[in-house]
């Protein structure tokens, strides 16, 4: 039994999780950064613009991750191609849509907050993951594997701060008591909060209250702006795409739910059935959603009957997911289990509360960081490669080679594509390159490129059907070695006791700053996962069997890491009486439960 893999049971009153809007996550090879006027406008939503060439790119890359997704559901389950149902254009189109007028209507309601965030802020965000990855090199190095760019980086750092920013001026329109704050510590004590007293985490669970209830906020903020908010068509081909999202697919009394409340869940039913599209999923959704409903109307019921009220700044069906959430935590803290109750669960879990042998310890590294010599010695690679590489093998050698997350499995193909979008060395070797010709290498921050160049566009220069191979640069041993050795240093110091963790973790000269692997664990049992490591049976038998003060020295995939054990608890056999209050909190735990899957 994993204690603290216990949470609170809020779940099962979530039995449908779709009446948040979710924010489509859109992966893609690359993140390229336009100039905003040279676009074309289709929806403006308070004045926040959405434009035709983001939709376009957004759309065309889930297009792409939903045909290769499809291959793999029709491969594994031995369906017939021909027979399968693919998503409706409409359906894919709408997802994509949902995720922009999420992101802009996030964008008003951040905006008509007053949240903000300096540059110096961003700053110093950046600086501290460069550290944390052991210096500029190290960063652009992890960037490229994810194919990503600096100034992606510092849009999504930017994005974070001021979605903290925003639940921060939301978060103090919200109070919360001393008593939440206690009865939260005592149903998480043993969990999350296991080992630590009330006075150390006293802020951290009011944080943690806050935050909760703030998401709930922003979710009712959000669903009132995208019923209030002007929304200006630019494009008539997406009003019906816009529309369609708009539209009230269920409503009781004053709860109302329109189809950008549940295209995520079609979407989800379309991969998770595994059979393709049918028009049952948007009846499979609607029923769902009224049954959840149902249960949420049941729960907020008995809430009422016990004393609670609901929150009336909150749109109603939010007001729903707030009184149920301190529903939950008033069953869990006013609940007092019998002796006979506590002893029934010690028995059945025999075991379950003895302390078991762990260890804890400090983890420091580097990444495995190209540098000039690696890069020649990859160009000259891709040189010789080059010699290789026809039209007709491009798609076959793509596949085989090629480092590019997003196009890869589809034999490099980008499709046809404005290349004022890519990086400007990307774009210039496109621009010179004759249509049906193969050119490269051509380096970028991402590594070196062979380019297919397949057709230009007769009327527009700038558009061109492509695709490529994307090798990146990797470490050679050289490089490799002489990271293991300033990795040993280290070692050697700690060892001789003229260096500390304290030191390092409180450095603030940025002597250590090339070391980007910097972590630590606390009690950990044999079968857990390492930090960094991930689980190892091997390693982990060796942390286990090592003395105090003992290192391991890891050499990974991407990097080199050491280990110092630097605590060792043995196994000890827990009685009845010393886990009298932890077994009162699975009691309650139980208890609350059944007592939402009964209402």
């Amino acid at each position: 039994m994993a204690l603290k893999k216990m949470g609170r049971p809020m779940k099962i009153i979530t039995v449908f999780i779709a009446i948040a809007m979710l924010i489509p996550v859109f992966m893609s090879a690359y993140t390229y950064f336009t100039n905003k006027e040279s676009k074309t406008v289709i929806l403006k939503i308070d004045g926040e613009k959405i434009y035709k060439e983001d939709f376009e790119q957004k759309f065309a890359d889930f297009s792409k991750q939903i045909e290769g997704l499809n291959e793999q559901v029709i491969k594994a389950n031995n369906l017939d191609k021909e027979k399968f149902e693919a998503l409706p254009e409409e359906i894919t189109k709408g997802y994509v849509l949902a995720g922009q007028i999420y992101e802009a209507l996030s964008n008003v309601l951040t905006t008509e907050l007053g949240a903000t965030v300096s540059k110096t802020e961003i700053n110093q965000k950046f600086k501290e993951l460069e550290d944390q990855m052991g210096g500029s090199k190290g960063l652009v190095a992890a960037l490229n594997a994810q194919g990503q760019t600096i100034e992606g980086l510092r849009e999504t750092i930017k994005g974070f701060l001021l979605n903290d920013k925003k639940l921060d001026i939301i978060k103090q329109k919200i109070s919360v008591s001393d008593t939440e704050i206690e009865n939260r510590f005592n149903q998480q004590k043993f969990t999350e909060f296991e080992g630590k007293s009330f006075a150390e985490v006293k802020d951290d669970v009011k944080n943690q209250i806050l935050t909760e209830k703030a998401r709930i906020y922003e979710k009712s903020l959000m669903e009132n702006k995208f019923n209030t908010a002007n929304f200006s068509v630019s494009d008539k081909t997406i009003e019906p795409v816009l529309n369609k999202l708009k539209e009230i697919i269920f409503e009781k009394d004053e709860y109302k739910f329109t189809y950008m409340d549940v295209i995520s869940q079609v979407v989800n039913l379309f991969f998770q059935e595994g059979k393709g599209y049918t028009e049952e999923f948007q009846t499979k959704v609607r029923t769902l959603l009224e049954t959840d409903l149902d249960k949420k109307i049941r729960i907020k019921d008995k809430a009422l009957e016990a004393g609670l009220s609901l929150n009336q700044d909150l749109l109603p069906k939010y007001q729903l997911e707030y009184i149920a959430e301190d529903y939950v935590s008033q069953l869990l803290g006013s609940y007092k289990a019998s002796e006979e109750e506590m002893r029934a669960i010690f028995n059945k879990y025999e075991g379950a509360f003895d302390i078991p042998h762990t260890v804890s310890g400090e983890i420091i590294g580097m990444a495995f960081i190209p540098n000039d010599e690696d890069a020649k010695e990859t160009e000259a690679k891709v040189a010789e490669l080059m010699k290789t590489i026809t039209k007709e093998n491009f798609a076959e050698k793509a596949k085989e080679l090629s480092k590019d997350p997003g196009s890869a499995q589809n034999g490099g193909d980008l499709g046809k594509a404005n290349i004022n979008n890519y990086v400007p060395e990307f774009k210039e070797a496109v621009a010179k390159a004759e249509a049906g010709t193969i050119v490269g290498p051509v380096k970028t921050q991402f590594g070196y490129h062979i380019i297919l160049v397949e057709e230009k566009d007769k009327d527009n220069k700038d558009i061109a059907t492509l695709k490529h191979i994307l090798i990146g640069v990797e470490p050679g041993d050289k490089t490799k070695e002489e990271t293991k050795g300033k990795v040993l240093e280290i070692k050697d110091l700690i060892t001789s006791k003229k260096l500390t963790w304290e030191n390092i973790t409180s450095d603030t000269t940025g002597k250590y700053k090339e070391f980007g692997i910097k972590d630590h664990f606390s009690k950990i049992k044999e079968n857990d996962k390492l930090p960094v490591v991930g689980y190892d049976k091997a390693i982990n038998s060796k942390l286990f069997s090592a003395n105090v003060g003992e290192f391991i020295e890891i050499s990974l995939e991407d990097s080199f890491v050491i280990i110092q054990k630097t605590e060792d608890i043995p196994y000890k056999k827990v009685g009845f009486d010393e886990v009298k209050e932890k077994l009162n909190y699975i009691a309650a735990t139980e208890y609350v439960t059944k007592h939402l899957l009964e209402i």
